[in-house]
């Protein structure tokens, strides 16, 4: 299926007027939509088609806002994208050489693209009004789908350089409800090889500031 990732992202790379169109055009949104459901839900997906998918998604996100708000609350969607986090997934992804989207780069490209996607919609840039409707239909389904415990659970696979987004996405959720709080106790997150490799003095501070 890397067939349909590598169509797509050349159809966008060639003419940036590409976003605009679909943005405009409801039929384009419509099929675009579908597309990145059907690749997403595919098994078949190399750890780079993996990676090129989530990164045309987000571009998409960063310049249309809220077109895909309707497939991040599919619950198929979030099952695989919990998946694509869990430790088993990231362990076999880490025995994948990196030119093919593997290794300990494929792991920290995957975890901050996934996690700059479920961000997104706290973000007013380029995306107008914040809609605080979808927000929290889309923490109520990221409660039931274990993300803060995901997340946690991957912390000490990725190293400082990559630490902002996973942390920057725990804070926001953390911040949001006291039962963020709780979850995020409960699954370790201040277990203290994690926090020591959080507050490392030489990290920068926005990862020191989140991880507070």
């Amino acid at each position: 299926c890397d067939g349909l990732v590598w169509l797509l992202k050349e159809l966008f790379s060639c003419d940036p007027r590409g976003y605009a169109f679909v943005a405009s055009n409801e039929e384009a949104m419509h099929l675009l939509v579908n597309a990145f459901e059907a690749t997403l839900m595919s098994k078949d997906l190399s750890p780079k088609g993996i990676l090129i998918l989530l990164f045309m998604w987000r571009s998409v996100i960063n310049r249309v806002g809220k077109a895909l708000h309707g497939v991040m609350l599919r619950d198929e969607v979030l099952r695989l994208m919990a998946m694509l986090l869990s430790a088993r997934h990231l362990a076999n992804l880490g025995k994948w050489p990196e030119v093919v989207g593997g290794g300990v780069q494929g792991i920290q490209s995957l975890v901050s693209l996934l996690l700059m996607i479920l961000s997104k919609p706290w973000s007013t840039s380029g995306a107008g009004e914040v809609d605080e409707d979808f927000l929290a239909k889309l923490r109520e389904r990221l409660f039931a789908h274990n993300f803060v415990s995901l997340v946690v659970s991957c912390i000490e696979t990725i190293d400082s350089q990559g630490l902002s987004v996973p942390l920057n996405f725990l804070s926001r959720l953390a911040l949001s409800s006291p039962r963020y709080s709780q979850q995020f106790v409960e699954c370790g997150g201040l277990r203290p090889s994690r926090l020591a490799h959080i507050l490392r003095p030489e990290n920068s501070p926005p990862i020191l500031v989140d991880g507070l």
